[in-house]
C-alpha cells in the first residue's frame, strides 16, 4: 500500500523536491512524482489541527506544481507566490531524469485539471465510467487550449477496481480498459484493496487474464 500522490500541504515544496530528487537518484531514474491538493479531513486535522478550504488547497497545489516543475527541470529556481517564496535555489545533485514526470492527481474540473494542463506531465483522475473519463479529457483539453499547452504533452491516467462476479473477474474490467485506451488513457492504477480477502487471488487473475491483452 502506498499513496498515489503526496498531499502538497504536508511538506514544503522545496523539501518535497529534494526528496523526489533523492528517490530518483536511488531508483536510477524511475520516479514519477505524484502531487495532489489533499482531501482527507481527518488526516489534515491529525497533521495540522485544521482543514484548509478547497481554495487554499488548490492554491497550494498550483504553486507547488510550479516550484517543482522548475526545481526538477532547471538548475536554479526563484519563485514568488502568495503562499510560497523561493530564491535562487540550486538543486544539486540533480535528478537522474532530465525531467522527472509530475503527475497531478485529482478530478476537480475547474482547478485541479487546470493545474494539470499548465504544469503536469500526467493528469490522473478518478472516474466511474468511460463517459466520465471522456468528459474529464474534454475539459482537460479545453484547459490546455486556454493555457497554450499542447494536449499531447500530457499523459492521461485513471484508476479502476476490478469487477468480480462469483469469485471471477468480470469481462467489464477488460471492456472498461479497452474503452479508456480508445480515449487516450495510457496509465491505469488498479485498486485491489477494496476486494478484501479475495484481493490476492484477483490480483493473480488480473495479471494472467487482463494484462496480456494490453501488452504491446
Amino acid at each position: 500500500m502506498a499513496p498515489l500522490v503526496s498531499c502538497v500541504w504536508y511538506r514544503n515544496p522545496t523539501l518535497l523536491g529534494k526528496i523526489a530528487t533523492t528517490v530518483d537518484i536511488i531508483s536510477n531514474g524511475r520516479l514519477i512524482l505524484g502531487i495532489g491538493a489533499g482531501w482527507h479531513e481527518p488526516e489534515f486535522k491529525a497533521y495540522y489541527g485544521l482543514y484548509p478550504t478547497i481554495k487554499e488547497r488548490e492554491d497550494a497545489l498550483e504553486e507547488t506544481a510550479q516550484i517543482l516543475r522548475s526545481m526538477l527541470h532547471k538548475r536554479e529556481t526563484t519563485f514568488n507566490g502568495k503562499r510560497y517564496r523561493v530564491e535562487n535555489l540550486v538543486n544539486i545533485p540533480p535528478p537522474i531524469q532530465k525531467a522527472i514526470p509530475i503527475m497531478i492527481g485529482g478530478s476537480g474540473e475547474r482547478r485541479t485539471l487546470r493545474t494539470a494542463a499548465k504544469y503536469g506531465d500526467i493528469s490522473h483522475f478518478f472516474a466511474n465510467n468511460a463517459e466520465e473519463v471522456e468528459r474529464k479529457i474534454r475539459i482537460l483539453k479545453e484547459h490546455c487550449r486556454k493555457s497554450n499547452r499542447d494536449f499531447p504533452e500530457i499523459a492521461i491516467g485513471t484508476s479502476l477496481t476490478p469487477i468480480v462476479e462469483d469469485g471471477h473477474l468480470s469481462a467489464q474490467s477488460r471492456d472498461y480498459i479497452e474503452a479508456c485506451v480508445g480515449l487516450g488513457v495510457s496509465i491505469f492504477t488498479i485498486r485491489f484493496s477494496p476486494l478484501g480477502n479475495i484481493a490476492i487471488e484477483i490480483q493473480r487473475k488480473f495479471a494472467e487474464e487482463i494484462i496480456p491483452s494490453f501488452q504491446a
